[in-house]
């Protein structure tokens, strides 16, 4: 899972954002970052449902966006 972030992660919380630095970070915390709300709205996703725009690609209610950073595709932006 590590591998498919993009760091810094944006993880937003209650109104407030953090920055995961780095994959070694991210698994530290993977527990309070991939929280069940997430793994969920993650699971329960329908390829053919998802949003698409300029952002890049909704999961959920924009629990998880995902694009493109540099050559590959990771998720950028985790809403808690």
């Amino acid at each position: 899972m590590a591998d498919s972030m993009a760091f810094p992660l944006k993880v937003n919380h209650n109104g407030k954002s953090i920055e995961i630095k780095s994959k070694k970070e991210f698994i530290a915390k993977y527990n309070k970052i991939m929280t069940p709300k997430i793994k969920k709205k993650l699971l329960a996703q329908k390829a053919d449902k998802v949003l698409v725009n300029w952002k890049g690609v909704m999961v959920g209610d924009g629990e998880l966006w995902i694009g493109q950073t540099g050559k590959h595709i990771k998720v950028f932006a985790l809403n808690q």
